[in-house]
């Protein structure tokens, strides 16, 4: 978001430069056009943060904690998702990956993680 943050301030600036030499119609529109863009940036972010998903550049989850993963497929150039853990490196000392929580493969590409989600609970069998 910080493009976006950028690209406002500049027409800030601007608005303010217009302001100055009495271009009041000009001024009005980019008032608009800022609050229109802010309003469209709270929406990216909702939809963001509202699905549970953290991208990794923001935190990583506590070590060895099996969570769902998106990572980026390149045999296939999309993007999937499967239970990993973020744990020590046992080839890297020192460092942490991400590793698949069945069989200890090791995941590259890795772009966000999220909690599990609760399993399943069977009324019938008391859940």
């Amino acid at each position: 978001m910080s493009l976006i943050s950028h690209q406002i301030d500049e027409l800030r600036a601007t608005q303010r430069v217009l302001r100055d030499h009495g271009y009041d119609t000009a001024v009005k529109q980019i008032g608009e056009a800022i609050d229109t863009i802010e309003h469209q940036k709270a929406i990216i972010v909702a939809q963001n943060f509202s699905n549970g998903w953290i991208p990794v550049e923001e935190s990583c989850p506590d070590s060895d904690r099996a969570v769902l993963i998106t990572y980026y497929f390149i045999g296939d150039n999309r993007e999937r998702m499967t239970i990993a853990r973020y744990k020590d490196c046992y080839f890297k000392p020192g460092t942490k990956d991400w590793f698949s929580a069945v069989n200890d493969h090791l995941w590259h590409g890795v772009a966000a993680w999220r909690e599990l989600p609760e399993p399943y609970r069977d009324p019938r069998l008391g859940g």
